[in-house]
């Protein structure tokens, strides 16, 4: 089973990277000032999770290329420039949090299926009053499957090696 990819356009320290993929995501770098949507999107192509500047504009057509996209972080003071409502349409929970330390946090809670505190939109996407459970989304569900077949040393889903 694959691990859920998390892409980060922000800087983030070493030891921040290291703290995340300690947690079972694979993460994928990218340049935080990516020019144009085009590249942008294919740099992001099978992220499960997209961690952006609060900079980055977010909206249907960004969305519309990113189909494997779970949750949507935003670091910095705002999410003005990300279409919230376009993320709900699609489910896809908007997390606001002021640095790469607090990402990680969040990463953290993502994959023990915790409340995710810091999400903008938890009434808009899923079907549950807040607090917005990772634990009902097929990416949790996913990874914490890979995780226990992982400890167990058993195979995951399909026979997969977990790692």
């Amino acid at each position: 089973m694959s691990r859920p990819v998390v892409v980060i356009a922000t800087p983030w320290s070493p030891a921040d990277i290291q703290a995340a993929s300690e947690l079972g995501y694979e993460i994928r770098r990218i340049a935080a000032a990516l020019p144009g949507l085009q590249r942008l999107a294919a740099e992001a192509a099978g992220a499960a999770v997209l961690v952006l500047d609060a900079a980055v504009e977010v909206a249907d057509e960004l969305l519309d290329r990113l189909a494997a996209l779970e949750v949507l972080v935003v670091t910095g003071p705002q999410v003005s420039v990300v279409d919230v409502e376009a993320c709900s349409r699609r489910r896809i929970p908007v997390l606001r949090v002021p640095d790469a330390a607090a990402a990680v946090a969040e990463l953290g809670e993502l994959s023990r299926g915790e409340p995710l505190r810091s999400c903008v939109n938890p009434d808009r996407v899923l079907p549950i009053t807040p607090p917005l459970y990772f634990a009902q989304m097929r990416v949790g569900a996913e990874f914490r499957a890979g995780m226990a077949s992982r400890e167990s040393g058993a195979p995951g889903p399909a026979g997969q090696d977990p790692g």
